[in-house]
């Protein structure tokens, strides 16, 4: 269920969660200029859903869809909410933000030291997987396709990536199937 004014993944700050609250007018003016992922109710919401899924044995993962909002919010406040997840999943901004270095292998295997599995999506060049000390990089794999629009690439990749993950592929298949997931996406104009 999606609330009235949260923002979708991957998106610049708040530009879905804009339009949205727009079109429908359940938001206050102020409410429409920033990103409401980070505002104590959904804050509260989310970690009490990680909270109870953890208690239920379910695997949890997260992606941290944008790095300004994280930044206002707190980078140390976001990595103590998500704290027991199963898997990470930054984009390479998000993952260098979170990680406070400036070279995204680096930061994926500092945040894998926290979080058990960390994927990262690296645009053209492809993505990367850290678990256990060890990183691995996938490059854009060829013949993919043109590439049209890229909006709502980064979730198709979570979605193949998360299908391939919970099915027990290894690492370099789950990145691949992430991979041909955002290549669908990106061929086309708008998020399908």
């Amino acid at each position: 269920m999606t609330a009235p004014c949260s923002s979708s993944a991957g998106v610049p700050d708040g530009t879905r969660a804009t339009s949205r609250a727009e079109a429908c007018g359940s938001c206050a003016p102020t409410e429409r200029r920033r990103s409401s992922r980070c505002e104590p109710r959904t804050r509260s919401a989310a970690v009490t859903a990680i909270g109870r899924a953890r208690a239920l044995g379910k695997t949890v993962s997260v992606d941290p869809a944008s790095v300004a909002p994280l930044r206002r919010y707190g980078i140390a406040h976001f990595l103590t909410d998500i704290e027991g997840i199963d898997l990470l999943l930054p984009n390479s901004d998000e993952a260098m933000a979170l990680s406070g270095l400036s070279e995204v292998e680096r930061a994926a295997a500092a945040l894998a030291v926290d979080f058990p599995v960390v994927a990262v999506t690296c645009g053209a060049a492809g993505a990367l997987w850290a678990d256990q000390g060890q990183v691995i990089r996938r490059p854009t794999m060829a013949g993919l396709g043109s590439i049209v629009d890229t909006t709502g690439a980064g979730d198709a990749f979570t979605a193949g990536l998360l299908a391939g993950w919970l099915a027990g592929q290894p690492p370099n298949s789950c990145l691949d199937t992430g991979q041909r997931a955002a290549a669908k996406v990106v061929a086309r104009w708008g998020a399908q």
